[in-house]
């Protein structure tokens, strides 16, 4: 523990167990986790960069403001004032950066963070996801394949791969990280039946497996979870678009737009979202976003 406060140490834990679990009332009581952890210890590295974290999820899932984006890239930058050595630190610093589109930056903060804690998850999955935003396919299944072997059982891995395998358009591949994924979906669904991510991630892959009637229900009860949480809407609404479902589609992308989160690289460049092309209430969404 890099704290002499063990309050301050649980606390920070149990933040991070709510940084995992995503979502934005999760996220939300890890920040407020984080901040008790540093008011209770100024110095704790560990606890400025989970802080930093959870501004770049709120800046990639929710607001895309450039506060939250400053915000993430001071607490990435205190946390390694406090310790250069945390490779918690360099991860988020590395995340904080690859937001910026600083990606040369952000690549070598991962690297760093690799060689100081080999095991550490956000260190691979935030490395593959600034490989994808590049278009650097390979090297980012690389990363995810190297995230699963520390967390085996994380069935975002696999779905995010098999999108991956879709761009590359090699099927049999898609097919069978697609069907590992909805196979962990299922199990963390069993530990914990609110896990709205695994339902919707679930749903998706259930979707591209011909399992629609299935998908659907899934898709429906990651929306019950938390009907207000952009990133939930939007991914059910890329599951609705799969079933053909236009309307309820451009339904659940205009409720996003309304509770904040604007979404529109996505909405513009999503294959998942290619039906919607010639609907005009999805042409009209899009284009008021600016």
């Amino acid at each position: 523990a890099r704290t002499q406060d063990p309050t301050a140490y649980d606390v920070y834990l149990r933040g991070r167990d709510f940084f995992r679990r995503w979502g934005k009332r999760n996220i939300q009581i890890a920040q407020r986790m984080f901040s008790q952890a540093i008011a209770l210890d100024p110095e704790f590295a560990s606890a400025f960069a989970g802080l930093a974290d959870t501004y770049c999820y709120l800046y990639m899932y929710i607001n895309s403001s450039q506060e939250n984006l400053e915000h993430a890239g001071r607490n990435s930058e205190r946390a390694l004032d406090l310790d250069p050595a945390l490779a918690e630190a360099h991860a988020a610093r590395g995340l904080a950066l690859s937001l910026g589109k600083n990606h040369e930056a952000a690549a070598k903060a991962f690297r760093t963070a690799i060689e100081l804690d080999p095991n550490l998850f956000e260190a691979f999955y935030f490395a593959a996801r600034d490989c994808v935003v590049q278009g650097h396919y390979e090297e980012a299944v690389d990363f995810y394949r190297k995230a699963a072997a520390t967390s085996p059982d994380d069935y975002q891995i696999p779905i995010l791969v098999a999108q991956i395998h879709h761009a590359l358009e090699d099927s049999a591949e898609e097919e069978r990280c697609n069907r590992l994924g909805m196979e962990l979906a299922e199990k963390a669904i069993l530990l914990n039946p609110e896990d709205a991510r695994a339902c919707y991630m679930g749903a998706g892959a259930m979707i591209r497996l011909g399992q629609r009637e299935r998908g659907l229900k899934w898709a429906k009860r990651a929306l019950a979870l938390d009907p207000d949480d952009p990133a939930i809407l939007y991914n059910v609404a890329c599951s609705f678009a799969g079933l053909g479902m236009i309307e309820e589609a451009v339904d659940c992308l205009e409720r996003t737009v309304k509770v904040g989160a604007a979404y529109k690289d996505w909405m513009m460049n999503d294959t998942d979202l290619d039906p919607l092309r010639e609907n005009r209430r999805f042409q009209a969404l899009v284009e008021s976003l600016g």
